[in-house]
């Protein structure tokens, strides 16, 4: 996690709002935050850790929201922008509220922690629902505190951890979670076994399969098959005659339903010939005079309604009239007050200046009594700075009085170097000749498991492979005899079964003379069964047996290699001694003489050590010092600030009296800022008043004036359009009365009359159409059936004996299709179970084969060794980068290792290289 940009308001000491930028900081890798105690240097990795988890280690649950939060703020707000172990941006945001009507309860938000994303710029927050700190940086609360931001006085926390505890946590930090394969392998194990099971109850429906059963049923529907195509040629002959003896029926029973059918509309020919006649009356008078008289009775209704809108327009116009004259005397008596605004809006003006002059005094005169209180604290801290330099200078005297005693640092350093190369060089060869004898200790146990089980490991392949074609053989006699008796069994069923006069399901004969007798094979196939499972028990137990030989031999390799890399590894480092002991070249030290080279570093240390702590009394001075000269400075800059603070305000002040144009300032000094401000809010009002009503006047006239030539248009144009309507009436009048007397009607009631029983037109011309076509079709009908027909007579008694033979050859043939397809079934599903049951048995094999490799990772992977075994490796990694910096901070006296138990201990290069507890690492050390 990399802190980007951090604003804290309201948390402990920090009641204003600050923001912290850590860009500039993290870009050059490594940085501090200093300062005096109690100025909030922990309240800054503090706030990290609230914004992310909602904790803080010196904080518990009670009372946590009130202790945090500034006594003088009523809101403590959190925000940080921070780049994860993805290199993407996110923002986390907190927020606590004081409630206003009782001081102690501090309350989060309604949604405690917002967390959101953020693009390459920091810009364009999205929110993000439903997560959490740990999600985002995968770490939970206590590892963050362990890796990330240790709280000050628990260093040794990490340390201390137990062993269990501190893998777990490696876990988590590392992912080695991902090394966890013992229950993927259980699970794949398990799967295989399930596979295989399935595979063995499957197999077991299909013992009864056979390829001598399917060519017997393949033989048997080809006879049947024959006998079928004989029979279907028959039905074929009788059906075309059937055929045709239903056509002549259907066309003799036709012929009579039209004869009939033409006798009745015959009676109907006097009635379509009157309402044909009807129809045409009615056709002309709608053609001819329903559109004028619907003309005449709109235009009628439009002169009604243009007369009525024509003096509802008069009396409009009038009242226009009226209204914009009493608007216009309105305006007048407003002008002289409208004309007076810009002097009075001065006024306002200058109102409002004067009350700014006030404010300005009144500000002139706290700054004189702030510059007089900062000069005050300006003496103090020249008078300390003084001081703080005469102390630093004796001290600079001590230390160079020291450093003439001082060794060459880098000589001391150097030898010591030589000498822990040299121990760790004799602890290596040593190491290497201890580990050689333990691998020849496994070698040999390891060769006496052959010994024990009589094997030799020239001929392993073949002693195995012999043993498995051996139960490999016995299985196929077993499964051979097994399948022989089951034919034996089932055609033993069948001889039961047979029965004179009914037909042998094999053969189909009726006789059966010689049934066969055997003895029930039962008790032998349960013999062979038992047969069956004790050899694949055998074959079980061969294949454990030789994983267990296989694994042997695999661990009888890795001893001997390693043993072989020990003794290379051994040479080196004997080498390696040899050149480091002629490595030795410091002049005044001998290499065997290694008390003598104690002593000066003894010596050197406790200089040494007196040096730093003068130093530090130095650095401490130093600090008092800066932090000194920083407030004069301040104290100083704010003096600054202040007098030309007054400056601006004095000049203000004159630039606003010279810029009055209708007040005199003199005749508002004992009126106070308040006032002045209602006058001129009262005045500025009802100058606003005047304005805006003056307007409105104007705007309304302008309305009036709009609307009175608006109105007397209308006006004009509906007189217009009433003439034109009448002149119109006029001439339709005139058309409909030469219609009248063209279809000779005596008046334009009469016609209404007409029209006013409707007739659908195109609906009764189609009803005289289509009964004169439906009556010349049944006479053309009548015609073409009896041609077709040519005197030939039905007999109902012939043409049902010949329905009942079809029916009757119908049913023979639909009964031998049944028993065919029922055949036909059979074959395919015996062809079709033999193919399955040859492919699941390659599908068990491949499955036996997966279980049997499965079941040897489950028993490497099993416990959580390996993942130990992995977190030693990281854990060990970790004390090597630590050492980077450890050494150098000990001036290379102390480094970091991990025991056999997963503990840390410390390695004492002072004390001839030997190991000790952390526990031992004083307070400054176990810091380092």
């Amino acid at each position: 996690m990399i802190p980007i940009y951090l604003t804290v308001e309201g948390l402990y000491s920090y009641q204003e709002r600050q923001k912290i930028d850590f860009s500039k900081l993290t870009s050059v890798g490594l940085f501090g935050i200093f300062g005096i105690t109690g100025s909030g240097k922990s309240t800054i990795l503090e706030a990290i850790t609230y914004a992310l988890y909602g904790q803080i280690e010196r904080m518990g649950v009670v009372n946590r929201n009130y202790n945090m939060m500034n006594l003088r703020s009523n809101r403590l707000y959190i925000e940080l922008d921070f780049i994860n172990h993805e290199n993407k941006t996110f923002r986390a945001v907190r927020e606590l509220t004081r409630n206003s009507k009782n001081f102690n309860d501090v309350k989060t938000r309604a949604k405690a922690v917002v967390f959101y994303q953020l693009d390459k710029d920091g810009r364009n927050p999205i929110p993000l629902e439903d997560t959490t700190a740990e999600a985002i940086l995968g770490l939970n609360y206590e590892n963050f505190k362990r890796t990330i931001i240790i709280p000050q006085g628990q260093f040794k926390a990490f340390l201390d951890l137990k062993p269990a505890d501190r893998t777990n946590m490696l876990k988590e930090i590392f992912g080695l979670h991902r090394f966890d394969l013992a229950m993927k392998t259980r699970f794949l194990r398990n799967d295989a076994q399930t596979s295989l099971n399935k595979y063995e109850g499957q197999l077991e429906a299909y013992a009864h399969i056979s390829s001598d059963i399917k060519e017997e049923k393949e033989k048997l529907f080809k006879e049947q098959k024959k006998d079928f195509q004989v029979l279907q040629e028959i039905f074929i002959k009788k059906e075309q005659e059937l055929l045709q003896a239903q056509k002549i029926k259907s066309d003799y029973q036709n012929l009579n339903e039209k004869n009939k059918e033409y006798s009745e509309l015959l009676l109907r020919q006097e009635e379509i010939n009157e309402l044909e006649k009807q129809t045409e009356i009615y056709d002309k008078i709608v053609r001819s005079l329903k559109a004028p008289i619907e003309q005449l009775e709109k235009s009628i209704e439009n002169e009604n309604k243009l007369s009525n809108i024509q003096v509802q327009a008069e009396k409009e116009l009038k009242k226009v009239n009226e209204d914009l004259e009493q608007t216009i005397n309105e305006k007048n008596k407003m002008l002289p007050a409208y004309e007076s605004l810009k002097k009075k809006q001065a006024e306002v003006e200058d109102l409002k200046k004067i009350a700014e002059i006030k404010s300005f005094e009144e500000k002139e005169k706290d700054l004189g009594a702030r510059l007089s209180k900062g000069q005050s604290f300006v003496e103090k801290e020249e008078k300390n700075i003084e001081n703080q330099e005469i102390e630093i200078k004796k001290i600079n005297s001590e230390i160079e009085q020291l450093q003439k005693n001082l060794l060459n640092a880098n000589d001391l350093m150097g030898i010591d170097k030589w000498f822990i190369q040299k121990d760790q060089l004799d602890v290596k060869a040593n190491e290497c000749l201890s580990k050689i004898k333990e691998w020849e200790k496994k070698i040999i146990k390891t060769a006496q498991q052959f010994e024990k089980n009589n094997l030799h490991l020239e001929g392993l392949e073949e002693h195995f492979s012999s043993k498995e074609t051996e139960l490999n053989n016995r299985r196929k006699n077993l499964d051979e005899k097994k399948n022989k008796l089951a034919v034996q069994q089932q055609l033993l069923i069948y001889s039961h079964q047979l029965i004179d006069g009914q037909p042998c399901p094999l053969c189909g004969s009726e006789h059966h003379p010689n049934l066969l007798k055997h003895q029930d094979p039962s008790q032998e196939m349960n013999e062979i069964e038992n047969g069956i499972k004790e050899n694949e028990a055998l074959m079980k137990e061969l294949q454990l047996f030789k994983s267990e030989v296989n694994k042997w031999l695999h661990e009888l390799n890795i001893f001997k290699e390693n043993k072989s890399k020990e003794e290379v590894l051994h040479g080196q480092t004997i080498d390696e001694l040899e050149q480091h002991k002629k490595s030795f070249h410091w002049s005044g030290f001998q290499a065997d003489n290694r008390a003598y080279f104690e002593q000066q570093k003894e010596a050197y240390t406790k200089v040494d050590r007196q040096l730093n702590e003068i130093r530090n009394k130095k650095d401490e001075l130093q600090e008092l010092k800066d932090h000194s000269i920083q407030n004069l400075k301040k104290y100083q800059n704010a003096l600054t600030e202040i007098k030309g603070e007054q400056l601006r305000i004095l000049e203000n002040i004159n630039v606003r009296k010279e810029s009055l144009k209708e007040l005199l300032y003199n005749n508002y000094e004992e009126t106070s800022k308040e006032e002045l401000i209602g006058m001129a809010s009262n005045l500025q009002k009802e100058n606003e008043n005047c304005e805006k009503n003056f307007q409105l006047l104007t705007e309304q006239i302008h309305q009036y004036e709009k609307e009175q030539v608006s109105k007397k248009n209308n006006l004009d144009q509906t007189k217009k359009r009433l003439e034109d309507i009448r002149q119109e009436k006029e001439v339709i009048l005139k058309e409909i009365d030469q219609l009248l007397q063209k279809l000779s009607m005596s008046s334009v009631e009469e016609v209404k009359q007409i029209l006013a029983h409707p007739l659908d037109i195109e609906k009764q011309r189609n009803r005289v159409q289509q009964y004169k076509i439906k009556l010349e079709t049944l006479k053309n009908a009548i015609s073409d059936l009896q041609k077709v027909l040519n005197g030939i007579e039905f007999n109902e008694e012939d043409f049902q004996k010949l329905t009942n033979d079809f029916n009757g050859l119908k049913e023979k043939k639909e009964s031998q299709q049944v028993e065919l397809i029922k055949l036909q079934n059979e074959v395919e599903d015996l062809q079709k179970n033999l193919k399955d049951k040859m492919r699941l048995e390659a599908e068990q094999e491949k499955a036996k084969q997966r279980f049997e490799n499965l079941n040897q990772l489950q028993n490497l992977f099993n416990g959580a060794g390996f993942v130990n075994y992995v977190s030693t490796i990281y854990l060990s990694q970790l004390c090597d980068h630590a050492n980077e910096r450890f050494l150098r901070m000990t001036r290379n006296q102390l480094s970091l290792m991990v025991n056999e138990q997963n503990e840390f201990e410390i390695i004492d290069y002072l004390n001839e290289g030997k190991s000790r507890s952390v526990k031992t690492l004083s307070g400054g050390q176990t810091f380092q």
